[in-house]
């Protein structure tokens, strides 16, 4: 069986989120870490201060926006050969970065944003149970980190559940990254596509 790239991402979190697993979408391994979807096979890894946690950081979810793609709709991403191993946080939407003192720069920078920006940056991240806990279907909760829509992303250390999903094992969690600035909301006249952070966002 055949699935698009949206249906890919939806097998993945149905898989992820019920014992019922579907044998061509997730590998019969030990761990439930590698995941077959359209988008390629993708490995996830297990934290030793999180054991009951899997996670995948860094999955492709659409074609990078350069070139070509840039200031326009997202495109699925085509499968890659090669597996992905999803093992860290790829780098956040370019956004302007500032040196201003800042209720978070003072008080929380737990809160800011973590690693390096570059234009290749749609990828989103997904922590979930054991399969062992996962008995019935749980909820997805789909985290879009706020931000103005001129700064963020997902990699910050206050956004990581993976200590909310260790204790609790009844949810899995995604976070995604989406264009920003002048890249996700040009607003141009001439460009077929006024806003693509936001179509960013629904294609997760």
């Amino acid at each position: 069986m055949h699935y698009s790239n949206t249906q890919a991402k939806g097998v993945l979190l149905a898989c992820l989120a019920t014992s019922q697993a579907l044998p061509h979408a997730i590998r019969q391994d030990d761990s439930g870490l590698v995941i077959d979807t359209t988008s390629g096979e993708v490995h996830g890894f297990i934290n030793d201060t999180t054991p009951d946690v899997r996670q995948w950081l860094g999955i492709p979810y659409a074609e990078p926006p350069l070139g070509y793609l840039r200031f326009a709709s997202p495109l699925p991403k085509s499968k890659e050969e090669d597996p992905i191993y999803a093992h860290e946080f790829q780098p956040s939407c370019m956004q302007t970065w500032s040196n201003s003192s800042t209720v978070y720069t003072e008080r929380v920078p737990q809160f800011l944003t973590s690693g390096s920006a570059s234009e290749d940056c749609l990828y989103l991240n997904i922590w979930a149970p054991q399969p062992e806990n996962v008995q019935e279907k749980k909820p997805v909760f789909v985290y879009i980190p706020g931000g103005g829509f001129t700064g963020g992303g997902a990699h910050s250390w206050y956004k990581i559940p993976d200590q909310l999903i260790q204790e609790r094992q009844d949810v899995v969690f995604v976070i995604m990254n989406y264009r920003l600035n002048v890249f996700g909301y040009p607003n141009a006249n001439g460009l077929e596509c006024k806003n693509p952070g936001l179509l960013d966002q629904r294609m997760v």
